[in-house]
């Protein structure tokens, strides 16, 4: 896991990925102490209320995966997130081609930051989202392609957004009983073995994946039982 990593030189910033992921190593950071770094609205009343208004805004937008039209990069903690558009961009009702041009040029003169509305056009992002949130669902590409006139996006850690050695949702889906049914997000194996709870998308779980995860627990947990009685026989 690389992130969230907080820039000791400027408590309101996180490290970029890559220096992340140096500091990490050299002073072997558990966990635990990662965890410390994300944003706790626990006990802070204004943080509460500023979170509720956006996610109040935020209802406002339909999110899907066939809405996604571009991504921005956060200037503090390095997250992608998604920025979307009701309609497709180029037909009526939705955002122009000149637009979309409009919106990269200010988001590479600008850049962006978590939570940041989208004034280009018509687009929009999530605005309740806060740095060290986990990627977005939606981010990940879907089984129905570019369907709606989504734009196809890298495949990211949904946790600590690093983009190599990934573990694919397969993978995890054989080895743990996880999400009950729920197919996870993507995340990297540095994530996965650490024991991060892989990020599930929203929606109804699958039924057949549950029920093929509930047999594989059964399997693994029968061997562990007959590991156990011939452990004892063989003393």
């Amino acid at each position: 896991m690389t992130l969230p990593v907080e820039d000791e030189d400027d408590e309101n910033h996180y490290l970029a990925p890559s220096e992340a992921r140096m500091k990490i190593e050299s002073e072997n950071l558990s966990l635990e102490k990662l965890k410390s770094y994300l944003p706790n609205t626990k006990n802070n009343t204004e943080e509460k209320k500023y979170i509720a208004e956006r996610k109040k805004e935020d209802k406002s937008f339909v999110f899907d995966f066939t809405k996604v039209r571009a991504t921005a990069r956060c200037n503090y903690c390095g997250a992608t997130r998604v920025i979307y558009s009701h309609k497709k961009v180029g037909v009526k009702d939705g955002p122009t081609v000149k637009d979309l041009e409009k919106l990269k040029s200010s988001l590479e003169r600008n850049g962006y930051n978590c939570g940041d509305k989208i004034t280009v056009g018509k687009f929009y992002a999530h605005r309740a989202l806060m740095c060290g949130h986990p990627i977005e669902p939606y981010y990940h590409n879907p089984n129905t392609g570019t369907k709606g006139g989504r734009i196809v996006t890298k495949d990211i850690c949904a946790v600590c957004y690093v983009n190599d050695d990934l573990v694919t949702p397969n993978e995890m889906i054989k080895s743990l009983d996880l999400l009950g049914g729920k197919a996870p997000l993507t995340i990297c194996r540095g994530c996965f073995e650490s024991g991060v709870e892989p990020p599930s998308p929203g929606g109804r779980p699958n039924v057949r994946q549950a029920t093929q995860q509930a047999k594989a627990t059964k399997k693994h947990d029968g061997a562990v039982v007959a590991g156990k009685r011939k452990a004892r026989t063989t003393k």
